[in-house]
């Protein structure tokens, strides 16, 4: 009964974070993307579809052309970060190498 609840929540968790780096601010995406395909990985779950179209447009088209609104200043140290939008696409592409890592062990467990 216990490991039935404890599935249930990490399904649960698991749609929440899937749902999360689907939003659109871009800030927040760029935590939530790479942090989702983590779990994701840590999981072994498939979730590579269902993320993967959100993805792919994002490295495709990184929402918008980088200008000075579009550089965020490290308030530690004042300098400049690289822009939201580069980013955003860096997450991206961590988050798809986690899900295809995911994917491909178990694809392998598979095969054996």
């Amino acid at each position: 009964m216990r490991m039935i609840a404890i599935v249930i929540i990490l399904c649960f968790f698991v749609q929440i974070a899937v749902r999360e780096a689907k939003k659109n601010n871009r800030s927040y995406r760029v935590i939530s993307l790479e942090q989702t395909g983590l779990l994701l990985q840590a999981l072994k779950i498939d979730r590579f579809e269902s993320l993967s179209t959100s993805i792919y447009d994002i490295v495709e088209s990184p929402d918008g052309a980088t200008d000075e609104s579009d550089v965020e200043l490290d308030s530690k140290i004042g300098k400049k970060m690289e822009p939201i939008s580069i980013q955003l696409q860096i997450s991206a592409l961590k988050a798809l190498a986690y899900l295809f890592s995911a994917v491909s062990k178990e694809n392998q467990g598979n095969n054996a």
